[in-house]
């Protein structure tokens, strides 16, 4: 069964990208396929971090350059 989640805030440093993470990790540890998804991150240059610590989260660092 596939299950999707949609995680949002208010603003900015609230937190979004750290509940993604921890969400993964736990579903990674339990044995589930995890993809995570930043469609729009602002201020990454010259990486996007947020973007590279969700890729890491789900096991796929390749993904994230």
């Amino acid at each position: 069964m596939s299950v999707r989640v949609l995680v949002s805030g208010t603003g900015t440093g609230v937190g979004k990208t750290c509940v993604v993470r921890a969400m993964a990790t736990a579903l990674r540890a339990a044995g589930e396929a995890v993809v995570a998804l930043k469609p729009i991150e602002t201020g990454c240059y010259p990486e996007p971090l947020d973007a590279v610590a969700l890729a890491r989260a789900c096991g796929r660092p390749d993904v994230a350059h």
